[in-house]
């Protein structure tokens, strides 16, 4: 009988390497089915391309978060300009 291995837990390091064969199946002498060869085939896909999704996530997150610590440079920067007391007139343009 064939045995196939499932990954247990995929971490954060695991997910963003190449994509690997998800189903690692045990050699064994006795053939498999068509209908299994094609099963897998398609489930293969199917993990490369919510892989590829999952990266393409992190990716726009990361640039979220980029514009999220720019405004928010830029909210302190507004909020000391109009500090009372301040002399703003120098930072005027």
């Amino acid at each position: 009988m064939q045995e196939m291995q499932l990954p247990l837990d995929v971490s954060d390091d695991a997910a963003r390497k190449p994509p690997s064969p998800v189903l690692k199946l045990a050699s064994a002498p006795e053939a498999r089915s068509q209908r299994d060869i094609e099963l897998i085939a398609r489930l293969q896909k199917e993990v490369s391309v919510l892989q590829a999704e999952l990266e393409k996530s992190r990716n726009e997150v990361m640039r979220y978060e980029a514009l999220l610590r720019n405004a928010q440079q830029r909210e302190m920067e507004l909020r000391a300009e109009l500090m009372p007391g301040r002399n703003n007139s120098s930072h005027r343009q």
